[in-house]
């Protein structure tokens, strides 16, 4: 399993505007040259986030964009599940139809594990990653 570059970005983004954007809005050009993203790329991850609901932005100068919901609410699942919907380890856990499905022994397992998954990424707080960014960031300064 690999994430997808949208995914890691998407991510990325997030955690720069909750780190740096507390009380303005965030540009995205600054978040691209901030975060080394091509600018054409995250735009088309930004609606995708945008039309999630995790942000929302606000043209002209001074604008950009900014978090729609609390830093303590936000979970890594939110901002992977905003860009590439419901993540599944193996097709037959979608809407797939699978012509091995009586005989299989597997999907169940491959259900656990990925309720597992979901679990964690739903643990994971956007406030706890900024935390471990601002102490890196100190540890290097």
């Amino acid at each position: 399993m690999k994430l997808s570059t949208k995914i890691r970005y998407g991510t990325r983004a997030l955690v720069y505007i909750a780190a740096f954007g507390k009380n303005r809005y965030v540009s995205i050009s600054e978040i691209s040259e901030k975060e080394n993203i091509s600018l054409k790329y995250l735009e088309n991850i930004m609606t995708l986030l945008k039309s999630s609901g995790l942000l929302r932005s606000m043209q002209g100068a001074g604008g950009g964009y900014y978090l729609a919901k609390s830093i303590d609410e936000l979970t890594l699942a939110d901002i992977m599940y905003s860009i590439s919907g419901p993540i599944f380890l193996v097709r037959c856990l979608s809407e797939y139809e699978c012509n091995r499905e009586m005989e299989c022994v597997l999907k169940d397992v491959w259900n656990d594990v990925n309720n597992v998954l979901d679990k964690k990424l739903r643990s994971i707080k956007l406030k706890n990653i900024v935390k471990k960014r601002k102490r890196k960031i100190k540890s290097f300064a």
